[in-house]
């Protein structure tokens, strides 16, 4: 929750203008299918979440074997990063 409303606040702040709510939130499963069968791609799949919700979107439609493209695009991102 912290990190969300911390991502959607610094998104308004540098122009990039979210529409989402940061109050009242409750976690929920977005499917109760088995969706990854590995014991390491579990932060690739919440923030590939993440990235879903912040475009607006309820779920990703990414499958197990799309994993090696989330975290090569994920890490890509974030090499695109610019210094602190």
């Amino acid at each position: 929750m912290t990190l969300i409303s911390r991502m959607v606040l610094l998104a308004n702040r540098n122009g990039h203008e979210l529409h989402v709510i940061t109050e009242g939130w409750i976690a929920r499963p977005v499917s109760v299918r088995l969706r990854q069968t590995n014991d390491f791609d579990c932060g690739v799949w919440v923030l590939a979440g993440i990235a879903a919700m912040l475009r607006g979107y309820h779920v990703t439609g990414f499958a197990e074997t799309d994993m090696p493209t989330i975290r090569n695009y994920i890490a890509n991102l974030v090499c695109t990063l610019p210094e602190l």
